[in-house]
Protein backbone atom coordinates (compact mmCIF):
# COMPACT_ATOMS: atom_id res chain seq x y z
CA UNK A 1 0.00 0.00 0.00
CA UNK A 2 1.39 3.41 -0.95
CA UNK A 3 1.83 6.16 1.61
CA UNK A 4 -0.84 8.16 -0.23
CA UNK A 5 -3.33 5.29 -0.03
CA UNK A 6 -2.51 4.71 3.63
CA UNK A 7 -3.07 8.40 4.36
CA UNK A 8 -6.45 8.31 2.62
CA UNK A 9 -7.42 5.20 4.59
CA UNK A 10 -6.45 6.85 7.90
CA UNK A 11 -8.51 9.94 7.12
CA UNK A 12 -11.45 7.80 6.08
CA UNK A 13 -11.32 5.97 9.40
CA UNK A 14 -11.22 9.28 11.25
CA UNK A 15 -14.19 10.55 9.25
CA UNK A 16 -16.18 7.45 10.19
CA UNK A 17 -15.27 8.03 13.84
CA UNK A 18 -16.47 11.63 13.65
CA UNK A 19 -19.76 10.56 12.13
CA UNK A 20 -20.17 8.01 14.90
CA UNK A 21 -19.63 10.69 17.55
CA UNK A 22 -22.32 12.87 16.01
CA UNK A 23 -24.76 9.97 16.21
CA UNK A 24 -24.07 8.86 19.78
CA UNK A 25 -23.41 12.07 21.74
CA UNK A 26 -26.39 13.29 23.74
CA UNK A 27 -26.96 16.27 26.04
CA UNK A 28 -25.32 15.68 29.41
CA UNK A 29 -22.89 13.04 28.11
CA UNK A 30 -19.29 12.79 29.25
CA UNK A 31 -16.60 12.27 26.61
CA UNK A 32 -13.69 10.44 28.23
CA UNK A 33 -10.58 10.72 26.05
CA UNK A 34 -7.92 8.17 26.92
CA UNK A 35 -4.38 9.21 26.07
CA UNK A 36 -2.25 6.65 24.30
CA UNK A 37 1.27 6.50 22.91
CA UNK A 38 2.00 9.41 20.63
CA UNK A 39 -1.00 11.47 21.69
CA UNK A 40 -0.50 14.77 23.44
CA UNK A 41 -2.94 17.27 24.93
CA UNK A 42 -2.28 20.98 25.20
CA UNK A 43 -4.26 24.10 25.93
CA UNK A 44 -5.64 26.38 28.59
CA UNK A 45 -8.64 26.41 30.89
CA UNK A 46 -11.32 27.79 28.59
CA UNK A 47 -10.28 25.85 25.51
CA UNK A 48 -8.28 22.64 25.54
CA UNK A 49 -7.11 20.47 22.69
CA UNK A 50 -6.07 16.91 22.05
CA UNK A 51 -3.61 16.26 19.25
CA UNK A 52 -4.65 13.11 17.40
CA UNK A 53 -2.24 12.28 14.60
CA UNK A 54 -2.54 15.34 12.33
CA UNK A 55 -6.00 16.37 13.50
CA UNK A 56 -6.63 18.48 16.55
CA UNK A 57 -9.68 18.06 18.74
CA UNK A 58 -10.69 21.38 20.31
CA UNK A 59 -13.33 21.43 22.97
CA UNK A 60 -15.13 23.73 25.36
CA UNK A 61 -17.95 22.90 27.73
CA UNK A 62 -20.49 22.35 24.99
CA UNK A 63 -18.76 21.91 21.65
CA UNK A 64 -16.28 19.32 20.37
CA UNK A 65 -14.54 20.27 17.13
CA UNK A 66 -12.04 18.46 14.95
CA UNK A 67 -9.65 20.63 12.95
CA UNK A 68 -8.22 18.85 9.92
CA UNK A 69 -6.22 19.83 6.83
CA UNK A 70 -5.83 23.52 6.09
CA UNK A 71 -7.36 24.51 9.41
CA UNK A 72 -10.81 23.36 8.26
CA UNK A 73 -12.94 22.65 11.32
CA UNK A 74 -15.89 20.35 11.63
CA UNK A 75 -18.23 20.37 14.61
CA UNK A 76 -18.73 16.74 15.59
CA UNK A 77 -20.66 17.15 18.80
CA UNK A 78 -22.73 20.02 20.05
CA UNK A 79 -24.87 18.95 22.95
CA UNK A 80 -25.72 21.10 25.96
CA UNK A 81 -23.89 19.95 29.06
CA UNK A 82 -21.41 17.71 27.25
CA UNK A 83 -18.22 17.37 29.29
CA UNK A 84 -14.78 16.27 28.07
CA UNK A 85 -12.40 14.57 30.49
CA UNK A 86 -8.91 13.54 29.36
CA UNK A 87 -7.51 10.74 31.49
CA UNK A 88 -4.41 8.60 31.70
CA UNK A 89 -4.17 5.40 29.74
CA UNK A 90 -4.94 3.13 32.67
CA UNK A 91 -7.82 5.10 34.16
CA UNK A 92 -10.19 4.91 31.20
CA UNK A 93 -13.85 5.58 31.92
CA UNK A 94 -14.11 3.26 34.91
CA UNK A 95 -15.03 6.10 37.28
CA UNK A 96 -18.27 6.93 35.49
CA UNK A 97 -21.40 4.83 35.86
CA UNK A 98 -23.69 4.53 32.86
CA UNK A 99 -24.04 3.08 29.39
CA UNK A 100 -21.05 3.67 27.11
CA UNK A 101 -20.15 3.82 23.43
CA UNK A 102 -16.55 3.73 22.25
CA UNK A 103 -15.02 5.57 19.30
CA UNK A 104 -11.39 5.54 18.10
CA UNK A 105 -9.81 8.49 16.30
CA UNK A 106 -6.19 7.92 15.36
CA UNK A 107 -4.49 6.64 18.49
CA UNK A 108 -6.96 8.26 20.86
CA UNK A 109 -9.86 6.32 22.31
CA UNK A 110 -13.02 8.24 23.18
CA UNK A 111 -15.63 6.67 25.44
CA UNK A 112 -19.00 8.38 25.30
CA UNK A 113 -20.70 7.87 28.66
CA UNK A 114 -24.44 8.30 29.05
CA UNK A 115 -24.23 8.71 32.84
CA UNK A 116 -26.87 7.55 35.26
CA UNK A 117 -28.36 10.62 36.95
CA UNK A 118 -27.13 11.38 40.45
CA UNK A 119 -29.85 11.83 43.05
CA UNK A 120 -31.21 15.33 43.66
CA UNK A 121 -28.75 18.13 42.86
CA UNK A 122 -25.68 15.94 43.30
CA UNK A 123 -22.61 16.51 41.13
CA UNK A 124 -19.30 14.74 40.65
CA UNK A 125 -16.10 16.78 41.04
CA UNK A 126 -14.30 14.47 38.59
CA UNK A 127 -16.68 15.51 35.82
CA UNK A 128 -15.73 19.17 36.28
CA UNK A 129 -12.00 18.65 36.81
CA UNK A 130 -10.96 19.85 33.31
CA UNK A 131 -12.32 23.31 34.15
CA UNK A 132 -10.52 23.58 37.48
CA UNK A 133 -7.92 26.13 38.49
CA UNK A 134 -5.09 24.23 40.19
CA UNK A 135 -2.34 25.94 42.18
CA UNK A 136 0.46 24.98 44.54
CA UNK A 137 0.86 27.66 47.17
CA UNK A 138 3.56 28.20 49.77
CA UNK A 139 7.20 29.08 50.13
CA UNK A 140 6.43 32.70 49.37
CA UNK A 141 4.65 32.16 46.08
CA UNK A 142 1.78 30.70 44.08
CA UNK A 143 2.44 28.39 41.15
CA UNK A 144 -0.40 27.79 38.70
CA UNK A 145 -0.53 24.31 37.20
CA UNK A 146 -1.12 24.41 33.45
CA UNK A 147 -3.31 21.84 31.73
CA UNK A 148 -1.27 19.62 29.43
CA UNK A 149 -1.34 15.98 28.35
CA UNK A 150 -4.63 15.44 30.12
CA UNK A 151 -3.46 16.63 33.53
CA UNK A 152 -2.48 19.74 35.46
CA UNK A 153 1.31 19.91 35.38
CA UNK A 154 2.71 21.75 38.37
CA UNK A 155 6.46 21.23 38.00
CA UNK A 156 9.01 18.96 36.40
CA UNK A 157 8.30 16.03 38.72
CA UNK A 158 5.24 14.07 37.58
CA UNK A 159 4.29 13.26 41.18
CA UNK A 160 3.26 16.91 41.51
CA UNK A 161 0.79 16.66 38.61
CA UNK A 162 -2.94 16.62 39.31
CA UNK A 163 -5.40 14.50 37.34
CA UNK A 164 -7.27 11.23 37.09
CA UNK A 165 -5.30 8.09 37.85
CA UNK A 166 -6.08 4.48 38.56
CA UNK A 167 -4.26 3.39 41.73
CA UNK A 168 -4.38 0.41 44.13
CA UNK A 169 -5.86 0.79 47.60
CA UNK A 170 -5.24 -2.35 49.62
CA UNK A 171 -4.99 -4.16 46.32
CA UNK A 172 -8.23 -2.79 44.83
CA UNK A 173 -7.88 -0.41 41.87
CA UNK A 174 -9.82 2.86 41.95
CA UNK A 175 -9.98 5.81 39.58
CA UNK A 176 -9.68 9.10 41.46
CA UNK A 177 -8.16 12.59 41.47
CA UNK A 178 -4.45 12.23 42.20
CA UNK A 179 -3.46 15.12 44.48
CA UNK A 180 -0.03 14.63 46.08
CA UNK A 181 0.58 17.31 48.75
CA UNK A 182 3.82 19.22 49.11
CA UNK A 183 5.30 20.40 52.38
CA UNK A 184 5.52 23.18 53.27
CA UNK A 185 2.61 24.57 51.33
CA UNK A 186 -0.76 23.47 50.04
CA UNK A 187 -2.33 22.13 46.86
CA UNK A 188 -5.60 23.86 45.90
CA UNK A 189 -8.13 22.66 43.31
CA UNK A 190 -10.76 25.35 42.63
CA UNK A 191 -14.06 24.56 40.92
CA UNK A 192 -17.33 26.35 40.28
CA UNK A 193 -20.19 24.57 42.03
CA UNK A 194 -22.85 23.71 39.42
CA UNK A 195 -25.54 23.32 42.10
CA UNK A 196 -26.20 24.36 45.69
CA UNK A 197 -24.02 22.12 47.86
CA UNK A 198 -24.44 21.41 51.56
CA UNK A 199 -22.13 18.39 51.86
CA UNK A 200 -19.65 16.24 49.99
CA UNK A 201 -19.57 12.47 49.90
CA UNK A 202 -15.81 12.06 49.95
CA UNK A 203 -13.76 8.98 49.23
CA UNK A 204 -10.01 8.86 49.47
CA UNK A 205 -6.84 7.32 50.72
CA UNK A 206 -3.12 6.95 50.23
CA UNK A 207 -2.25 4.48 47.50
CA UNK A 208 -0.52 1.28 48.57
CA UNK A 209 3.00 2.34 47.61
CA UNK A 210 2.71 5.41 49.84
CA UNK A 211 0.78 3.75 52.66
CA UNK A 212 3.57 1.20 53.03
CA UNK A 213 6.02 3.98 53.88
CA UNK A 214 6.25 3.76 57.70
CA UNK A 215 6.99 7.45 58.34
CA UNK A 216 4.21 8.86 56.17
CA UNK A 217 2.22 11.81 57.53
CA UNK A 218 -1.59 12.00 57.49
CA UNK A 219 -3.16 13.94 54.61
CA UNK A 220 -5.86 16.55 55.25
CA UNK A 221 -8.50 17.36 52.64
CA UNK A 222 -10.35 20.62 53.34
CA UNK A 223 -13.34 22.13 51.56
CA UNK A 224 -13.03 25.91 51.27
CA UNK A 225 -15.68 28.41 50.25
CA UNK A 226 -15.81 32.19 50.65
CA UNK A 227 -12.30 32.17 52.10
CA UNK A 228 -13.28 29.92 55.02
CA UNK A 229 -12.81 26.24 55.80
CA UNK A 230 -16.26 24.65 55.53
CA UNK A 231 -15.30 21.05 56.32
CA UNK A 232 -12.45 18.58 56.30
CA UNK A 233 -11.46 14.93 56.32
CA UNK A 234 -8.14 13.47 57.50
CA UNK A 235 -6.65 10.34 55.93
CA UNK A 236 -4.08 8.43 57.96
CA UNK A 237 -1.09 6.47 56.72
CA UNK A 238 -2.96 3.19 56.31
CA UNK A 239 -3.86 0.99 53.37
CA UNK A 240 -7.35 1.06 51.97
CA UNK A 241 -10.03 3.43 50.70
CA UNK A 242 -12.23 5.35 53.15
CA UNK A 243 -15.57 7.00 52.44
CA UNK A 244 -17.21 9.61 54.63
CA UNK A 245 -19.67 12.48 54.41
CA UNK A 246 -18.27 15.96 54.97
CA UNK A 247 -21.08 18.32 56.00
CA UNK A 248 -20.31 21.96 55.25
CA UNK A 249 -20.51 24.71 57.87
CA UNK A 250 -22.64 26.61 55.37
CA UNK A 251 -23.86 25.71 51.87
CA UNK A 252 -22.00 26.71 48.73
CA UNK A 253 -24.43 28.30 46.31
CA UNK A 254 -24.65 27.37 42.64
CA UNK A 255 -22.12 29.36 40.61
CA UNK A 256 -19.90 30.07 43.62
CA UNK A 257 -16.29 28.99 43.90
CA UNK A 258 -15.48 25.92 45.98
CA UNK A 259 -11.98 24.62 46.58
CA UNK A 260 -10.37 21.39 47.76
CA UNK A 261 -7.18 22.01 49.72
CA UNK A 262 -4.71 19.15 50.25
CA UNK A 263 -1.98 19.41 52.89
CA UNK A 264 0.36 17.19 54.90
CA UNK A 265 3.05 17.80 57.52
CA UNK A 266 5.49 15.82 55.37
CA UNK A 267 5.37 15.15 51.64
CA UNK A 268 7.31 11.88 51.40
CA UNK A 269 5.32 9.15 49.62
CA UNK A 270 1.97 10.93 50.09
CA UNK A 271 0.27 9.37 47.04
CA UNK A 272 -3.12 10.79 47.96
CA UNK A 273 -6.14 10.35 45.70
CA UNK A 274 -9.78 11.28 46.24
CA UNK A 275 -13.26 11.62 44.83
CA UNK A 276 -15.98 14.06 45.91
CA UNK A 277 -19.68 14.14 45.12
CA UNK A 278 -21.49 17.34 46.02
CA UNK A 279 -24.90 16.93 47.62
CA UNK A 280 -27.63 19.56 47.69
CA UNK A 281 -29.43 20.77 50.75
Amino acid sequence: MSLFAAERLRKTDAQVARETLVQVVRPGDILVVTRDAGVDATGVRARKSLLVDEARVLYTDKVLVIAGDGGRREVVAQAAGTRVVVVGRAAGASHFVGRTARVTIGRARITVVHPLPLPGNSWDAVQFLPDALVTREGGGGVRACGFKSGRFMCREEDWKDVGLRELPFDGTARTCIFAHPTSPGRLVIRLTAPARTAAFAVGGGIADQGADYPLGAPVTLRVIGGGAVLGEAVFGNVRGWRAEKVSLARPVEAGASVAFEVTAAGQDARHFCFTATGEGG
